[in-house]
């Protein structure tokens, strides 16, 4: 079976937007499913996967968009979009590096996994809402 913290490294590994929710989503059914947090963090990467396309710019260099047009309120839920996506890694980081750090005693440990898979759901549903509405 595997560990909360062993799906929350897959969250993090995930490279693709499809993959990183499907893996939120992994993490929060097995959590629901009484997976066990585990015993050790996972070796994990300075930065999470990251989809190949699109390719990332400064903000200075984005042409800037009225809300009150179609394209501002494009870029608008796109910038959203981009929010949501890197708010689905952040919790798994929480979750993955922080859980077992030896500030957190044994009976708070259960609770910090549970607020931060929550967490992770959320923004990975999040996402899922704001590219879908894109999509339309």
């Amino acid at each position: 079976m595997n560990s909360a913290l062993t799906l929350a490294a897959d969250v993090l590994k995930a490279g693709t937007a499809d993959a990183k929710v499907a893996a939120a989503q992994r993490l929060s059914q097995a959590w629901q499913d009484n997976c066990p947090i585990g015993s050790a963090a996972p070796r994990l990467s300075d930065t999470p996967a990251r989809p190949l396309k699109p390719d990332l710019v400064a903000p200075s260099e984005v042409k800037r968009r009225r809300l009150g047009t179609e394209a501002g309120r494009a870029a608008l839920l796109h910038a959203v979009a981009h929010i949501e996506f890197n708010a689905i890694d952040l919790a798994a980081d929480m979750l993955a590096r922080f859980v077992m750090d030896p500030r957190i005693d044994e009976a708070e440990r259960h609770d910090f996994c549970s607020d931060w898979i929550s967490v992770c759901d959320d923004e990975a549903r999040h996402f899922g809402l704001v590219t879908t509405r894109m999509a339309q």
